[in-house]
C-alpha cells in the first residue's frame, strides 16, 4: 500500500478542509506542537480503512461540525483506490470503496450494506486492523503492541503479518472437503449394512416365491372354469337376443300398419271438411265473381292515379330549388336589413352622444376661457411682482446708503468728542469750542434724522419684501392649480372635438348612405320584389299542378277499397279450384273408406302373432342364469388372480435383486476404499494447511530473517550491546510429555546475559520494542509481492539521549529503501532537520491546517 492523498474534514481536530497530496514523499517527519493534530492524520487513515480510530463513535466530529469525512487514495497490488468515509453526528455512517479505471475515472466496489463493503475491503486488502498496525503502524504508545502479546499471540499476529492466512483458507477448505467425503462414506456404509440386510433374507424370498406360485396356479385353474359357464350363460343370451329382435321387428311392424292407419282416417277427415268448404265456395259463385270484377275495375283506377302520384312528385321536388333560392334571397336581405338597423340605433346613439358632447364641448371651452383669464390675471401678477422687486432694489440702495450716512456721522461725532479740537470741514483749520458744539449738534440732529429715514425704509422694505413674498406665493398656487386644469381641459377638449367629428361623420354617412339603403331592402322584402326569376318558375310549376288535378284524399281513399277487396281474389282462386276439384275429392273419399275396412282386419291378425311370441320369449328369459352374477364373481376371481400374480412377481423381483446387490456391494466396496484414501489424504493436507504445518515452517523460515535485522538494527541503537532470539517451541508443564509445544518466545543478551523481554523496560525496552516493529516491517516489504510499502512511526523519542536519538534516525535510513513512503512524527526541534522533507501541522484561529515543506 502507497498512500497518494488524504482529505480530512470535521474530523478530530480538522474543522477546516486539508488535503495531504504524499505523491513524491519517500521518507518525510511529520512535525509540530504537542496535541496540534499531528497523530489525527494517522487516525484518519486508519478510520478511512478499517473504521477504527483512537476516539469511538461521534468522538471523531469535530466539536459544532454537522458530520466527519475523510477520504484517503492510495496504490494497491497495481491499482489505484479511493476509500470515502462519511458519518454525521447523531446519524449513521456512510461508505464509499472504488478502483480507478484506465481513463482516471472511479468504478464502485461498494456493497448494498456499509458492513459488506467493509467485509469486501479487507478482503481486498488482505488485512484486518490490528494487522495492519502491526505491520505498518506505530501508534503513539503502542510500540510495544507486538512485543507485549502473549507468546501465542504473538505467533497468530505474525502469521497475518506474513500473509498466511490463504493457508487457513485451504485448510478450511480441506477439511470441509474431507467432511464430504466422509459424509459419502458414510452414506456407502448405511447402503452396505442395507445390502447386507437383504443379503440374508435369500432362503425366506424363496420361500416366500415358492408358496405364492402355487397359490397362483390354483386361482388359475378356478378361473377358467368360471370363464366356461359364462361362455356357455352368453351363448344362451345371444340366442334369446335373436328372439328379442324378431319381436321388436314385429312390433315396429305392427305399429307402422296402425300409424298408416291413423294417416288414411286423417286424410278422409280433411277430404271431407274440404269438400264441405268446395260446396259452399260453388253455392257463392255470383257473389265472388262480382266482387273478383270490381277490384279488376278499381286496380286499373289505381294505376291511373299512381300516374299522376309520381308527376306530382316531380313536380314538388322541381318546386324545392326556386323556393330555396326565395329563402336564401329573403335571408339575406333579412340580415342586411338587420345590420342597417344596427346602424340605425348606432346612428341614434352616436345623435345623442353628438349633442352629449357639444354641451361638454361649449362648458370646456368657458372654463379653458376663464382659465386664460386667470393667467392673464398671474402675468398682470408677475409684472406688479416685477414692479415691486425694483421698488425694492431702489429702497435698499436708499436704505444702504443711509446707513453708511449714519455710520459715518457717528464716527465724526466720536472723533469730535474724543479729540476735543477738530478741524473745520470746509476750510480745514482748527474749529473753536463753540463751533465744534455746534457741529456736533447739527451731526447728530443729522445722525438721528438718517436712522430714522433708515428704521422707516427698513420698515418699508420688510412691508414690501412681505407683499412680493404673498405675491408669489399667490401665483404659485394658481399656477400649480389653474396650470394643471387648464392643460387637462385643452387635452380634453381635444379629445371631445375629435370624437365629435367621427361622430357627425357617423351621422353623414348614414344619413347620406345607410338610411336610404334600408328604405329601399325593406320596400323590396315587404313587397315580394327579389328573385324574379326564381318566383317566376315556381308559377309555372305551381300551374302545371293545378292543370295535373292531383288529389291524394282522393288517391288514399281509392287504397282503402282496394284493400278493403283485397280477398276477393283468393275467394276467386278457391272458387276455380273448387269447381275443378270437387268430383274427384267425392271420388277419392269413397277409395279411402275401402282401404281402412281392409286394413283393420290386417291389423288384427298382426297383433295376435306378436302376443304369441312375446309370452314365448318371457319363458325363455326367465330360464336364463343370472349375467351379472356370473360376471361379477368371475371379475373377482380375475382380480384375485392379478393380485396374486403382482406378488408373485414381487417376490421374483426379490430374488432376481439379489445378485443385483451382490454386485453393488462389490461396487460400493470399492468405492468405500478409494474414499478413505482421499479422506486420509485430505487430513494429511489439513495438517500441513494448518499452523503447525507449512505456515509453521514459512514462520521458521522468516524469524531468522526478522531475528537478523532486528539484532542489526538492535546493534545500531545499543551500539551492539544488545541482540535478541526467537524461540518457537518449549516444554510443556508436563515432564512426561516428549512433544513441544508451539510458542513465540523473545529472550534478549545483553552484557548482563540473557533475559526474556519482559524484564526490560523503559529505554531499553523502548529500543527493544522499536528494533523488532522495524524489522517485522522491513522483512513484509522485502517479500515478493509485498502488500504493505509504507511504514509510519508515531513514537516519542522521549526516552532516548541524544545519540539514543540519533541512533533511531540512523536505523530508519538503514531501512529506507525498503518502503515506497515512511512517515516519522515528532515535536522535538533536533529531529525535524534530520528528515529531507517535512510536513508541518500547525493550529490557526479557524482549525489546523497542513504545509509541506
Amino acid at each position: 500500500m502507497i498512500p497518494k492523498t488524504l482529505a480530512i474534514h470535521g474530523f478530530l481536530s480538522y474543522r477546516q478542509p486539508v488535503q495531504i497530496d504524499f505523491s513524491g514523499l519517500h521518507l518525510a517527519c511529520i512535525t509540530g506542537h504537542n496535541g496540534a493534530g499531528k497523530s489525527s492524520l494517522l487516525d484518519a487513515i486508519t478510520w478511512a480503512l478499517f473504521g477504527q480510530a483512537r476516539a469511538r463513535g461521534d468522538k471523531v466530529i469535530t466539536l459544532d461540525e454537522p458530520a466527519a469525512e475523510v477520504a484517503f487514495t492510495f496504490d494497491y497490488e497495481g491499482n489505484t483506490y479511493r476509500i470515502i468515509r462519511r458519518l454525521e453526528r447523531g446519524k449513521g455512517s456512510a461508505l464509499q470503496f472504488q478502483v480507478q479505471r484506465e481513463d482516471q475515472s472511479w468504478r464502485t466496489l461498494s456493497e448494498r450494506s456499509l458492513r459488506a463493503t467493509q467485509a469486501r475491503i479487507q478482503s481486498t486488502l488482505r488485512l484486518d486492523y490490528d494487522t495492519f498496525t502491526n505491520a505498518a503502524f506505530f501508534l503513539q504508545g503502542n510500540a510495544d503492541q507486538f512485543t507485549q502479546q502473549t507468546p501465542g499471540a504473538r505467533k497468530e499476529i505474525l502469521a497475518r503479518i506474513l500473509g498466511l492466512e490463504a493457508w487457513e483458507t485451504w485448510r478450511q477448505r480441506a477439511a470441509a472437503r474431507r467432511r464430504q467425503i466422509e459424509e459419502e462414506r458414510s452414506r456407502l456404509d448405511g447402503s452396505l449394512a442395507e445390502i447386507d440386510r437383504e443379503l440374508a433374507e435369500e432362503p425366506q424370498r424363496r420361500e416366500t416365491l415358492r408358496a405364492l406360485q402355487a397359490e397362483l396356479e390354483t386361482l388359475q385353474t378356478r378361473l377358467q372354469l368360471h370363464r366356461q359357464q359364462l361362455e356357455q350363460a352368453r351363448e344362451q343370451a345371444a340366442g334369446l337376443e335373436s328372439r328379442r329382435q324378431t319381436l321388436a321387428a314385429l312390433r315396429q311392424a305392427l305399429e307402422q300398419a296402425e300409424a298408416a292407419q291413423r294417416d288414411r282416417r286423417q286424410q278422409l277427415n280433411a277430404l271431407q271438411q274440404r269438400l264441405e268448404t268446395y260446396r259452399q265456395h260453388v253455392a257463392q259463385a255470383d257473389e265472388i265473381r262480382a266482387a273478383y270484377a270490381q277490384l279488376q275495375t278499381l286496380r286499373q283506377e289505381l294505376q291511373a292515379w299512381e300516374q299522376r302520384a309520381r308527376q306530382h312528385q316531380d313536380y314538388e321536388a322541381r318546386r324545392t330549388a326556386p323556393l330555396n333560392t326565395l329563402a336564401a334571397e329573403r335571408a339575406r336581405l333579412q340580415e342586411a336589413i338587420a345590420a342597417l338597423e344596427q346602424r340605425a340605433q348606432e346612428a341614434q346613439q352616436a345623435a345623442a352622444e353628438l349633442n352629449t358632447l357639444q354641451g361638454d364641448i361649449a362648458r370646456l371651452k368657458d372654463e379653458i376661457a376663464a382659465g386664460e383669464a386667470r393667467a392673464q390675471e398671474v402675468k398682470t401678477l408677475r409684472a406688479a411682482i416685477d414692479n415691486d422687486r425694483e421698488q425694492y432694489a431702489q429702497l435698499l440702495a436708499e436704505s444702504q446708503a443711509l446707513k453708511q450716512k449714519a455710520k459715518d456721522l457717528h464716527l465724526r461725532i466720536e472723533h469730535l468728542q474724543n479729540h476735543g479740537e477738530g478741524q473745520c470741514p470746509t476750510c480745514g483749520r482748527p474749529l473753536p469750542p463753540e463751533r465744534r458744539e455746534e457741529i456736533l449738534a447739527r451731526l447728530q440732529t443729522e445722525g438721528e434724522a438718517a436712522s430714522e429715514a433708515f428704521r422707516s425704509l427698513r420698515a418699508t422694505l420688510e412691508a414690501l419684501r412681505q407683499t412680493i413674498a404673498t405675491r408669489e406665493e399667490e401665483i404659485q398656487r394658481r399656477e400649480s392649480q389653474d396650470n394643471q386644469q387648464l392643460q387637462q381641459n385643452r387635452i380634453r377638449l381635444g379629445r371631445l372635438e375629435t370624437r365629435a367629428e367621427r361622430l357627425q361623420e357617423t351621422l353623414a354617412r348614414w344619413q347620406d348612405e345607410h338610411q336610404p339603403q334600408l328604405h329601399t331592402l325593406k320596400r323590396q322584402l315587404a313587397e315580394e320584389a327579389f328573385a324574379p326569376q326564381a318566383r317566376a318558375l315556381l308559377a309555372e310549376i305551381d300551374r302545371q299542378i293545378q292543370e295535373l288535378g292531383y288529389d291524394a284524399q282522393a288517391h288514399a281513399a281509392l287504397r282503402e277499397r282496394l284493400a278493403a277487396l283485397q280477398e276477393a281474389e283468393a275467394r276467386h282462386t278457391e272458387l276455380a279450384a273448387a269447381e275443378a276439384s270437387l268430383g274427384q275429392i267425392e271420388e277419392r273419399i269413397t277409395a279411402l273408406q275401402a282401404e281402412i275396412a281392409a286394413a283393420e282386419t290386417t291389423l288384427h291378425a298382426q297383433q295376435e302373432t306378436y302376443n304369441q311370441q312375446a309370452a314365448d320369449l318371457a319363458a325363455a328369459e326367465a330360464a336364463l342364469p343370472d349375467l351379472d352374477t356370473l360376471e361379477n364373481d368371475l371379475l373377482r376371481l380375475q382380480t384375485d388372480a392379478n393380485a396374486k400374480n403382482r406378488e408373485v412377481g414381487i417376490a421374483e423381483q426379490r430374488v432376481r435383486v439379489l445378485d443385483d446387490l451382490r454386485q453393488r456391494k462389490r461396487e460400493q466396496q470399492a468405492r468405500r476404499e478409494a474414499l478413505s484414501l482421499q479422506i486420509t489424504r485430505y487430513q494429511q493436507l489439513e495438517r500441513a494447511f494448518g499452523k503447525n504445518g507449512v505456515p509453521a515452517l514459512i514462520i521458521e523460515q522468516a524469524l531468522p530473517q526478522i531475528e537478523a535485522h532486528a539484532n542489526d538494527l538492535l546493534a545500531r541503537l545499543s551500539d551492539g550491546q544488545m541482540s535478541l532470539r526467537f524461540k518457537t517451541q518449549a516444554d510443556y508443564k508436563d515432564k512426561k510429555r516428549k512433544d513441544k509445544k508451539e510458542t513465540l518466545d523473545i529472550e534478549i543478551s545483553d552484557s548482563a546475559g540473557v533475559r526474556s523481554y519482559e524484564m526490560f523496560s523503559g529505554g531499553e525496552a523502548f529500543r527493544i520494542n522499536f528494533a523488532v516493529r522495524l524489522a517485522l516491517s522491513r522483512v513484509l516489504a522485502q517479500r515478493k509481492g509485498a502488500r504493505l510499502q509504507m511504514l509510519v512511526i508515531d513514537e516519542g523519542f522521549g526516552s532516548q539521549d541524544t545519540q539514543g536519538k540519533q541512533r533511531l534516525i540512523e536505523a530508519i535510513n538503514a531501512i529506507r529503501d525498503d518502503f515506497a513512503t515512511i512517515l516519522v512524527i515528532t515535536h522535538l526541534d533536533d529531529l525535524k532537520d534530520a528528515f529531507p522533507t517535512r510536513i508541518e501541522v500547525q493550529k490557526t484561529p479557524s482549525g489546523f491546517t497542513v504545509h509541506i515543506l
